[in-house]
């Protein structure tokens, strides 16, 4: 009995071994697997570590062509925006067989015609490109500059050029080395605020941003059609658009209502009165107020420019692509172009026109070179002093700021004489 258990137990003791070795080599067999699999993974992953070596160099080498690229098209598009200017340039003023006729000459510049000013340079400033327009902040202590690449402000006081980045929406201290990042054609705008304490832009990205100029950061605002042009109408921008005319008060546009097509140019005179040129260079005389609007034919071409007299609020200055510069009397409370004067001409289409601080005289520029003040009693002094087509100028007091396409702001000192000078 005790025999034939015992065979029970060795049988069972046997049985037992036998599962613990299989169990064994099902194991042993399993890590050999799984150290094959591994072994193909490691060399699965040292392949992709490879690949992607090459795609990352690959990747490095794109990304240096492409700025290389991107060099290149702003390059070719700064030639570009040059050139297109000088089309049908009057020879003229490229030469100098009027050197005779100049009646001061100062360090690249030189003044011709009639001496009904005492003219002087203060300051050069040379931007990173070519600019296209400018505005001065009311205070006269800012400039703002849109170039082909970017949009700058210039501090008067400090002397310090800063670049308006998009991309990080803050002011960032510059250099006239300092290569922008737009790289396509666009009319870019910029208005100072009344207070001079903001610069408000629309860069061609469907918004309006407002830049603190003394934060070096920005806000923007979403719109749903491109700005055309803007002014200043006491403590609001009155904004035209492809889609109509509103007025920006803090943060919010209102639609003004009033069907106005191709507006290319706007001046307030007060809060409720609106000046608009067309591009068909027709005025339009609009009373915010009372909805009222008058049409009246003014230029032969598109008006790029205008501006009422600070001096009694009733003449307008308009210039046009036409090659004039015409000053008009305006009966603001009626909304009625009195009367006209005869155009003041430049051999160029006329790109800005503004009145003098507290005078009834005009300054001009324009594509044919030339800066261009005008009397009331039609007398005219050029200045020439910039080797591109005049895209802007500003006055403030007795400072005028011209811009040109030859990267140069210039900054002048104006005094008229009282009468002709002995």
């Amino acid at each position: 009995m005790m025999g034939r258990s015992q065979r029970v137990w060795q049988s069972s003791d046997s049985s037992s071994d036998c599962d613990t070795r299989r169990t064994f080599r099902h194991g042993i067999q399993h890590i050999e697997a799984l150290k094959k699999e591994f072994e193909m993974l490691s060399q699965e992953n040292a392949a992709i570590r490879g690949v992607v070596k090459e795609q990352e160099e690959r990747a490095a080498f794109i990304r240096k062509e492409i700025k290389a690229l991107k060099s290149c098209v702003l390059t070719i598009q700064q030639q570009i925006k040059g050139q297109k200017y000088e089309v049908d340039f009057p020879n003229i003023y490229k030469s100098t067989q009027l050197a005779s006729l100049k009646l001061k000459v100062g360090a690249g510049w030189h003044i011709e015609n009639d001496y009904i000013a005492e003219i002087s340079l203060r300051k050069t400033v040379v931007f990173p490109s070519a600019i296209s327009s400018i505005t001065m902040s009311p205070d006269g202590q800012w400039l703002g500059a849109a170039c082909n690449q970017a949009v700058y402000v210039y501090s008067v006081e400090q002397g310090v050029i800063y670049c308006l980045n998009t991309k990080i929406e803050q002011m960032v201290e510059t250099e006239a080395s300092h290569r922008g990042n737009i790289f396509r054609e666009y009319d870019m705008k910029m208005m100072f605020s009344a207070c001079s304490g903001f610069l408000y832009t629309e860069m061609g990205d469907m918004c309006i941003r407002k830049w603190d100029l003394a934060g070096r950061s920005s806000t923007k605002m979403p719109i749903e059609h491109p700005v055309t042009t803007w002014a200043r109408a006491g403590d609001e921008l009155v904004v035209a658009t492809s889609g109509g005319l509103f007025a920006l008060h803090g943060d919010e546009l209102v639609n003004l209502c009033v069907d106005v097509q191709s507006v290319s140019a706007v001046a307030a005179a007060g809060d409720d009165v609106l000046a608009l040129g067309t591009l068909e260079g027709r005025l339009l005389l609009f009373n915010r107020r009372s909805g009222a609007l008058r049409d009246f034919p003014l230029h032969s071409r598109s008006i790029r420019s205008l501006d009422f007299s600070r001096n009694n609020g009733r003449h307008l200055v308009s210039g046009s692509l036409d090659r004039t510069v015409i000053v008009s009397e305006i009966d603001v409370q009626g909304l009625e172009l009195r009367s006209r004067s005869e155009p003041f001409t430049h051999e160029d289409a006329v790109l800005a026109a503004k009145f003098f601080d507290g005078s009834e005289h005009v300054v001009s520029a324009s594509r044919d070179y030339t800066i261009r003040l005008f009397s009331s009693d039609r007398r005219e002094m050029r200045v020439c002093a910039h080797e591109g087509p005049v895209v802007g100028v500003e006055v403030h007091g007795s400072t005028m700021v011209s811009a040109s396409v030859d990267r140069k702001i210039r900054m002048w000192s104006v005094d008229f004489f009282r009468k002709d000078p002995a």
